[in-house]
């Protein structure tokens, strides 16, 4: 997740590159939240409790940590030269998924 966003609270000795990898799952999280505009929740970090506190636009990625498998949101820049148009119908066959970057 990208740290530098207003609103966001992370331990800042766990940042690099400005951007954190967090761990939501129920043993590692209390209190977690899942609202709308923000993640929020408590953990322990080195023994030390902190309160984390991420606004959604923020979030970068989501995966599951058993498999890798998950969906890489990306910070968004505009439609991609190839996309097409919103008032496009979609071309008819298979779906098939593309890596946009």
């Amino acid at each position: 997740m990208n740290v530098e966003g207003d609103g966001v609270a992370v331990p800042g000795e766990y940042v690099k590159d400005g951007r954190i990898v967090l761990s939501v799952a129920p043993r590692a999280v209390r209190s977690l939240d899942l609202g709308n505009d923000a993640i929020a929740f408590g953990a322990r970090f080195a023994g030390r409790h902190f309160e984390v506190h991420v606004p959604v636009q923020c979030v970068l990625a989501v995966y599951a940590q058993e498999n890798g498998k998950g969906i890489a949101l990306g910070e968004e820049e505009g439609p991609t030269p190839d996309a097409p148009a919103p008032d496009t119908p979609p071309k008819k066959g298979p779906p098939r998924l593309r890596v946009v970057s």
